[in-house]
C-alpha cells in the first residue's frame, strides 16, 4: 500500500511542520472513508497506520484542521476501533481524548454528523468524563435521531 510506504515514517515522528500535519490529516481522511478499498487486508494496514497516529503524543488534540477533513468517517472509525476491541477507553484513554478534543474543534455542521455514533459510544461505553469532552453549541443537534450507531463490520 503506497500510503504505508508515505505515512510510516511521517506518523512516528515527535515533531512535524504544520504543513506536513495538515497532510497526514488529509491522508487519513480519505483512507478512514474509502470505502470501495475496504478489504479486511487494507482496513487491518489503514488501521495499524491510524492506530499509530493516534498513539503519537503530536496528533490531534487542539489542532485544528480543514473542514474537508472533518468527516464522520474520522469518528466512525475511532468508534469501530473501540467496538473491536483495537482501542480500549482504559488504555487509550490520553489518545480517545486527545482524539475527542480535536472534534470538538470542528465546524459545528461537520461535528453534528457524529452524534448518533457518539449516543452509541456514550450508551455502551459509559463515560461521562471522556464523551463529555465534546460540546455542541448548536440547535442543529435537536433534529438528529438519538438512535445506535451503524458499524463497519
Amino acid at each position: 500500500m503506497a500510503a504505508n510506504a508515505i505515512l510510516a515514517p511521517l506518523i512516528t515522528r515527535e515533531v512535524i511542520p504544520a504543513r506536513i500535519h495538515v497532510s497526514i490529516y488529509r491522508a487519513f481522511s480519505y483512507l478512514v472513508s474509502a470505502s470501495s478499498l475496504q478489504t479486511e487486508e487494507f482496513q487491518n494496514k489503514v488501521d495499524g497506520l491510524f492506530l499509530t497516529w493516534l498513539r503519537n503524543p503530536i496528533s490531534f488534540g487542539d489542532s485544528t484542521t480543514h473542514q474537508n477533513n472533518q468527516r464522520l468517517a474520522y469518528f466512525q472509525r475511532v468508534a469501530n476501533l473501540i467496538v473491536e476491541n483495537k482501542l480500549s477507553i482504559q488504555n487509550d484513554r490520553q489518545d480517545i481524548e486527545k482524539f475527542l478534543r480535536w472534534v470538538n474543534l470542528w465546524e459545528e455542521q461537520n461535528k453534528v454528523t457524529i452524534i448518533r455514533s457518539l449516543n452509541y459510544l456514550k450508551t455502551q461505553y459509559p463515560d461521562p468524563l471522556l464523551w463529555e469532552t465534546i460540546q455542541f453549541v448548536s440547535s442543529l443537534t435537536e433534529d438528529v435521531p438519538q438512535r445506535g450507531v451503524e458499524h463497519d463490520d
